[in-house]
């Protein structure tokens, strides 16, 4: 049996121009990360990092703030399976559609905080943003919203799961492989192991923490979800979900 150890990128930058980089506190988050594992002693065989940037800044402070201490972890590897589903594209190919749908007046926020033009989130009515993003979401993974340039839900559920398959399979049994990635892909394999449906598969995702440790142990083929979404390495006044 090996086991798998799904982390969440620390907080992005949710609001601003380029949301694909760690905010400060992202930073923080995924130092503390790696401070935590170096007190703990925790070993790892490998470590697999999704290509984005969020993901790779990381990888890359965990593995450094464990340095610090002495405890060396396994450069980074990176697996483009673990890249997020497609969001952003998402919303700013079919934001249009389900606003004529929806008849919403003041959607200009929602679509600013998700285009590249920034938005102060402050100002953003959350409630409003969670609900119109959920209801295209669930519509992107029942196949209802499609577009030949925009990954298919089915496509992602696979790459993500033939990609830890493939993973588990090369490294061998007995193996401790750490996974750094985004919710989607996290909730993915909590999903496979658990048996749900594409809907709880997405409200999983919008769950878990930044910088959060899911545990998935991984035998003949089969995945077993042991721990979800823990944070013990991080303050309460240092949880957040971007």
């Amino acid at each position: 049996m090996s086991t798998l150890y799904f982390i969440r990128h620390g907080q992005a930058s949710y609001g601003a121009a380029d949301y694909d980089v760690l905010s400060p506190l992202g930073v923080e988050q995924s130092r503390s990360l790696g401070s935590w594992l170096a007190a703990q002693g925790h070993g790892l065989d490998s470590i697999y990092t999704g290509p984005l940037k969020r993901q790779l800044g990381t990888a890359e402070h965990l593995v450094a703030a464990a340095s610090v201490v002495g405890h060396v972890l396994p450069a980074p590897t990176v697996e483009p399976a673990f890249r997020e589903y497609p969001a952003l594209e998402i919303v700013r190919r079919f934001a249009p559609l389900v606003r004529a749908e929806e008849r919403e007046e003041d959607f200009d926020d929602f679509l600013a905080v998700n285009d590249g033009r920034g938005v102060d989130v402050a100002t953003l009515d959350a409630a409003k943003a969670q609900r119109l993003f959920a209801a295209m979401m669930f519509r992107w993974a029942k196949g209802e919203l499609q577009h030949p340039e925009i990954e298919s839900f089915a496509d992602f559920f696979a790459r993500v799961r033939d990609a830890v398959l493939r993973i588990v399979a090369a490294q061998g049994r007995g193996k401790r492989i750490a996974i750094v990635t985004s919710g989607g892909p996290v909730a993915t394999a909590s999903a496979i192991a658990l048996g749900i449906e594409p809907e709880r598969l997405l409200r999983l995702s919008w769950v878990l923490n930044n910088a959060s440790i899911t545990e998935i142990h991984a035998r003949d083929g089969e995945l077993i979800l042991s721990r979800f979404n823990s944070v013990p390495h991080l303050e309460r006044s240092a949880l957040t979900y971007i």
